[in-house]
């Protein structure tokens, strides 16, 4: 037996704890690492979900736009395809008048 009790003098050092430490952090690198992961992969799932939540909306604002445009070129033609009926009846009355 050594002066020190029976314990060796790797123990007596204080490597013996150093040695410990790193393994218990060697131990749980590998779900440190999965918990980084997958928090990144979460983060890039948000992003690209955001993402296409922006590319749908804007195309569905575009598509409306389009829709509003096309209404509204609709009702500019039955508004000058009225003002012509009305052209016609007036003028037909006047002739037969």
């Amino acid at each position: 037996m050594n002066k020190m009790g029976g314990k060796s003098a790797l123990w007596n050092t204080g490597r013996f704890d150093n040695m410990m430490t790193r393994r218990a952090w060697l131990r749980h690198l590998p779900w440190a690492v999965l918990a980084l992961m997958l928090a990144g992969t979460g983060l890039l799932w948000q992003n690209a979900e955001r993402h296409a939540i922006q590319s749908r909306q804007a195309e569905f604002d575009l598509r409306v736009q389009a829709a509003g445009g096309r209404i509204k070129q609709r009702m500019l033609d039955y508004e000058q395809m009225l003002h012509g009926v009305r052209g016609f009846i007036t003028n037909r009355q006047e002739a037969r008048g």
